[in-house]
């Protein structure tokens, strides 16, 4: 999913994506609508897979919707400091956004793990 929003937004330059993650203040009202429609769908769908990892690894300290919040953040603002002739690629960006987020969100059941296991040594 990281991947694929990063390739929408860095890659494919797509100027529609841009205007509707940043500009929909100005549409009518009708429009504006559809679009924020489309966006509570898009977060539901992330909220509804980061609820599936973290039901996955057993983490129950982390609402999945603000986590959903946290990561589209982290990503819908990429396309404001992304240069293709920059230093990083897109794919070092996703696999690093990948790592950030995914060891954020994990971080407390690993933690929990290592420390369970400790004791029982």
């Amino acid at each position: 999913m990281i991947e694929l929003h990063l390739h929408v937004v860095l890659e494919a330059r797509n100027l529609e994506i841009t205007g509707l993650l940043h500009e929909c203040k100005t549409l009518s009202d009708s429009d504006s609508s559809k679009i924020n429609q489309r966006k509570k769908k898009y977060v539901q769908m992330t909220t509804n897979l980061i609820a599936d990892v973290l039901k996955k690894h057993n983490v129950k300290d982390v609402n999945p919707k603000l986590a959903a919040f946290a990561l589209l953040g982290m990503l819908n603002w990429t396309y404001q400091w992304y240069s293709a002739s920059g230093s990083n690629s897109r794919e070092e960006i996703a696999t690093i956004f990948q790592r950030i987020f995914l060891q954020g969100i994990l971080g407390s059941a690993r933690a929990e793990r290592n420390a369970t296991m400790a004791t029982a040594h």
